[in-house]
Order: C-alpha cells, then sequence, then structure tokens
C-alpha cells in the first residue's frame, strides 16, 4: 500500500481538507438583535420574497431558549422578522 502525503504552505489548502458540513432542511441563517422595551429579534434574509415568507408564517423558531414568533417582513429588503418578548406560549401539536 502506497501512502501519498501532501504537504502545502497555502493555510487556505489546509484549512479546505479539515472542513465538512452537514446541510439541515430545518435550519435557517438568523440574525439576533435586542431592542429595549421592544423584546428579541430574529431577522432572516428571504431574497425570493414572499414565496420564502409564506413557507415560514406558521412557523416558531427557537434560539437560547426563547421561542419566537413571526411579526412581518419588509418587502424593500427581502427580510422577515421573529419576535420573542417572553409572553408568546406555543405548544407542540
Amino acid at each position: 500500500m502506497q501512502t501519498k502525503t501532501k504537504t502545502t504552505t497555502n493555510a487556505a489548502d489546509a484549512m479546505q481538507s479539515a472542513i465538512t458540513a452537514t446541510v439541515n432542511p430545518n435550519e435557517v441563517s438568523a440574525r439576533y438583535s435586542f431592542r429595549d422595551g421592544f423584546g428579541h429579534y430574529l431577522n432572516i434574509e428571504v431574497p425570493n420574497g414572499w414565496d420564502d415568507v409564506k413557507k415560514l408564517t406558521k412557523k416558531v423558531l427557537r434560539h437560547d431558549g426563547r421561542a419566537y414568533t413571526f411579526r412581518g417582513w419588509n418587502s424593500d429588503r427581502n427580510e422577515c422578522f421573529f419576535h420573542s418578548d417572553g409572553s408568546e406560549i406555543t405548544v407542540i401539536l
């Protein structure tokens, strides 16, 4: 059996071979923010506009032990908003 060793001085090459990723269809990228007096928000980019938003409107997102519910979207920025102020009650069906 012959073993081949690749030596590299390029850090990007070294990192690329060490990284693996798994796509989870139930996860989305979100940006967290807090507004004093208004509560916690998660903002999600929706590049396909309403076609993306309508898939999320009935969802409950969880982050750091909080439940976030849909609050609206901005069609100019293609972004939707989920909110948590601690008063939301969610149930598992």
